[in-house]
């Protein structure tokens, strides 16, 4: 029967504990690895989302008992015995309705724990019991207060100043998710466009690469780039943008160099030289009058670039291609994909750290919410105050902290004076009967 009887506390605290490591592991204030030795010395290491929670759940339990006396005074203050009683049968009511079997099962803890996940918040479900925490916490305290110091109609407006502008932080905290979830958004279109720029390219280098052997130029620099590079696009194809950031291309270069050990400058000039002359035989561009040109049209091997493929002008020197290449039909897109590539990659680094910066984020907003819910329970006592009209209660009703404290000490006072006198009494009779 007790175990029925706490088992819907125990689930309670335990989802909570989830919830709350969940956000500790994401900030990197607490971890669920462990290193153990085994009985041979060799060491065993591992994650245990449900070990590590034990600390967490043994903190929260001992925090709620703590503040148990404080929720049943602030039950008394409010209502003196009958009060008292209906905050204990208020606590005390899970446990009869899970022993009775009224209680539904529940169960609050995550399907799924995230090891290490920033930006992880758990369930929903876990969650919630940690702001009913906070709103019990915060509605005792506040009616405690609002009793030991006398306070009246004039502490709630001010308390409502700290209320609205609590609410102010929460329209701002929304406006940031808003902003986050744009990001993500960004960054999953710029790692899209940049594996199918690398899909695209590689099908026209594999198109140059056949070129090269039919008509036997395998000794061109550029049929030979086209051979090595063809694997290095394939992965740029297949990264995840975390991978792209790390192995994409830095500069131009790092394309033009696929696996070579190293080439100079003019070498790589001289692989873009014969890629347009390539392009010039395949796709002519027909001078119609000066400033006026007119493309091959559009056919398998001759295409226009897409436009989001080209994200950068071509790289310098000035003059070795049109700058505007991505209005022509070429066969072999490099000079405008190879520098674009570059610039994705470094607009996926640049997303990827701000988005870093917005889950982190997400996890102090999460403890301003938890925050927060003590604000909801001091307004819910304030409510509260106001119902059973403690303003006009006279004075010698209130400040029952005080005169507990004050019976307290008067106790703690006649106690330690009788110690004194017994003690004294028998030191003088101890005297009496040495003298004696």
């Amino acid at each position: 029967m007790l175990i029925e009887f706490f088992s819907p506390y125990v689930r309670f605290f335990h989802g909570a504990a989830y919830s709350l490591h969940q956000t500790l592991d994401g900030l990197g204030l607490s971890s669920t690895g462990f290193i153990e030795k085994t009985a041979d010395g060799s060491l065993v290491g591992g994650f245990a989302p449900g070990q590590a929670v034990l600390p967490a759940l043994a903190a929260l339990i001992l925090l709620s008992l703590c503040a148990i006396p404080g929720v049943l005074f602030a039950g008394y203050i409010l209502g003196r015995k009958k009060g008292l009683a209906f905050v204990a049968l208020a606590l005390l009511a899970p446990g009869f309705l899970s022993v009775s079997g009224v209680l539904p099962d529940f169960n609050l803890t995550p399907s799924k724990y995230n090891v290490g996940g920033t930006g992880s918040l758990g369930s929903a479900f876990g969650f919630m019991p940690l702001t009913v925490l906070g709103v019990i916490f915060g509605w005792c305290l506040t009616v405690i207060l609002y009793d030991t110091f006398k306070l009246n109609d004039r502490f709630r407006h001010f308390y409502d100043h700290i209320w609205f502008l609590a609410a102010i932080l929460t329209g701002i905290f929304f406006v940031a998710d808003s902003g986050s979830h744009e990001d993500s958004q960004e960054l999953a279109e710029s790692s899209y466009t940049s594996r199918n720029a690398s899909l695209y390219l590689l099908r026209q280098v594999r198109e140059y690469d056949a070129y090269c052997l039919e008509s036997g130029l395998t000794n061109l620099a550029s049929c030979r780039w086209a051979s090595r590079v063809q694997q290095q696009l394939n992965d740029y194809a297949a990264y995840h943008h975390k991978s792209y950031k790390e192995f994409g291309p830095h500069t131009s270069r790092d394309i033009y160099v696929p696996t070579w050990g190293h080439i100079s400058d003019e070498d790589i000039i001289q692989i873009r030289k014969e890629i347009q002359s390539y392009n010039n035989k395949r796709c002519p561009v027909e001078q119609l009058r000066e400033g006026v040109s007119r493309s091959t049209a559009a056919s398998g091997f001759c295409q226009q670039v897409p436009a989001a493929y080209c994200a950068a002008f071509p790289d310098p020197p000035t003059g070795l291609v049109d700058k505007y290449i991505i209005s022509k039909t070429v066969a072999l897109a490099s000079e405008c994909i190879v520098p674009s590539l570059v610039v994705f990659r470094a607009q996926q680094e640049k997303l990827i750290s701000t988005i870093g910066n917005n889950e982190t984020d997400k996890h102090y907003r999460w403890l301003f919410f938890i925050i927060f819910s003590t604000v909801v329970g001091g307004k819910i006592a304030n409510s509260t105050t106001r119902i059973v009209d403690m303003d006009n209660r006279p004075g010698t009703e209130r400040q029952i902290l005080m005169s507990l404290l004050y019976w307290l000490v008067k106790r703690i006072y006649a106690g330690i004076s009788l110690v004194w006198r017994l003690l004294a009494w028998a030191y003088y009779s101890i005297r009496r009967q040495s003298q004696s």
